[in-house]
């Protein structure tokens, strides 16, 4: 009988224990990452020239990406003119 009330006192105990530290864990304020904000620039392109590399290759030291191209159809139906689509991270602001 005496073994049988330790037992659930222990038993009691392990349950107690575990939900106030369950209930702490919860309780704990998640991580946050931070929230990535994005600029964008546009470059075109007239003619049937397409944009340097020497030009790409400046826009992409600056932190710009190229997401995407599109070409713009001149009267005649052959390619003409395009749009180059870029992105960057915008700094984070304190």
């Amino acid at each position: 009988m005496m073994k049988t009330k330790i037992r659930l006192i222990a038993i009691a105990a392990i349950v107690l224990f575990g939900l106030i530290g369950w209930t702490g864990y919860g309780q704990r304020q998640p991580q946050r990452t931070p929230q990535i904000t994005w600029e964008y620039k546009v470059q075109y392109v007239p003619g049937v020239r397409n944009m340097s590399e020497e030009t790409m290759n400046k826009l992409g030291a600056q932190g710009w990406e190229l997401v995407t191209y599109q070409a713009i159809n001149n009267e005649g139906g052959t390619i003409g003119a395009g749009n180059y689509f870029f992105k960057r991270a915008r700094p984070s602001q304190p």
